[in-house]
């Protein structure tokens, strides 16, 4: 029901979904434009697709940002560009991405939120950012049992606080070594609030410094 509702108050699905409905059977093709004119910034219509909605009888179309003509004449070009003129392209390039992924998160709003910054890294990153917090997330655990057990904190009677709160008896079945590894394990994840903050705020620099971008 909610997305039935959020539907009929975005008049631009309603024509996409009567576009899709109709477009066999002659629905104009203003009509379908109306619903496409909002959500196509970039890129072109393009025709060859199977899958697509006829505009008329005689030809299909669909969008991207590149005809597999234009592709193979890109290939073309760029194979026979020396390394010096690749290079410098490539780095004119990512110039270009990296303004637009700044507009597009000043757009959003993302840029300025730490959900959104994640997000960018996750896409800019990928794997390096998934090593990169398991270390950080390791390390910190590590150094929590250090300070645990350097320190002489006492895992079993923190148990044993936890038993006479709850009325269980945990602190008679647990290990001590365990108990403090446990205990460990809860406190690492009770930094998390200052653990993701701190890889989204150095991943970046960190990356840059091993593998510094072409711009």
């Amino acid at each position: 029901l909610c997305g039935f509702w959020n539907i009929i108050h975005h008049p631009s699905s309603i024509i996409i979904i009567m576009s899709l409905m109709h477009c066999r059977h002659g629905l104009s093709r203003q009509l379908i434009e109306q619903g496409y004119k909002s959500h196509r910034h970039s890129g072109r219509l393009v025709q060859g697709s199977s899958h697509s909605c006829e505009w008329n009888s005689s030809s299909r179309r669909w969008y991207t940002p590149m005809t597999e003509d234009e592709q193979e004449k890109e290939k073309a070009r760029v194979l026979h560009l020396s390394p010096e003129a690749k290079e410098q392209e490539l780095r004119q390039l990512n110039r270009e991405i990296s303004r637009l992924e700044m507009l597009r998160g000043i757009n959003t709003g993302e840029l300025y939120t730490w959900s959104g910054r994640y997000k960018a890294l996750m896409r800019d990153y990928g794997v390096p950012l998934f090593v990169y917090y398991w270390v950080t997330w390791t390390s910190m655990g590590v150094l929590t049992y250090l300070a645990i057990d350097v320190g002489g904190l006492d895992a079993l009677q923190m148990i044993s606080n936890v038993d006479n709160y709850t009325g269980w008896s945990l602190a008679t079945k647990v290990d001590p070594q365990l108990g403090k590894i446990g205990l460990a394990l809860v406190m690492n994840e009770m930094l998390e609030p200052v653990r993701l903050p701190f890889v989204v705020a150095t991943l970046k620099p960190v990356m840059e410094t091993i593998d510094p971008p072409k711009y």
